[in-house]
């Protein structure tokens, strides 16, 4: 017989969107470092746009999973907020370089 028929387990309720938000950095993370490889060189636009989607989805559920009152996970939810940010600020910073050296290209190549 099972003797643990009726009793109640005292474990936490999942703070789901702090996961969540955990979970887009990293996947944000991931693709970023894609560049590493002939797959991030080959399809940059669809590499920063997946990680855009990614860091920006990791700060809204990030601040979703803030909001909710469960201290448990508070931390989890903070770490996606902080990785969202950085995954957003490296792909600014990467589409920033690309465009300075392709208008540098196109400055130095355009001669008179």
């Amino acid at each position: 017989m099972n003797d643990e028929v009726g009793q109640t387990e005292t474990c936490f309720p999942a703070n789901r969107p702090a996961r969540l938000s955990a979970y887009t950095a990293a996947g944000g993370v991931a693709l970023l470092m894609s560049f590493l490889t002939f797959y991030g060189w080959m399809f940059p636009q669809l590499t920063l746009t997946g990680a855009v989607v990614c860091g920006l989805l990791a700060v809204v559920t990030g601040h979703v999973g803030r909001l909710r009152r469960r201290r448990h996970e508070r931390g989890t939810a903070l770490l996606g907020i902080i990785g969202g940010w950085l995954v957003l600020l490296t792909c600014a910073a990467l589409t920033t370089v690309v465009i300075a050296v392709f208008g540098g290209l196109a400055a130095v190549l355009d001669g008179p």
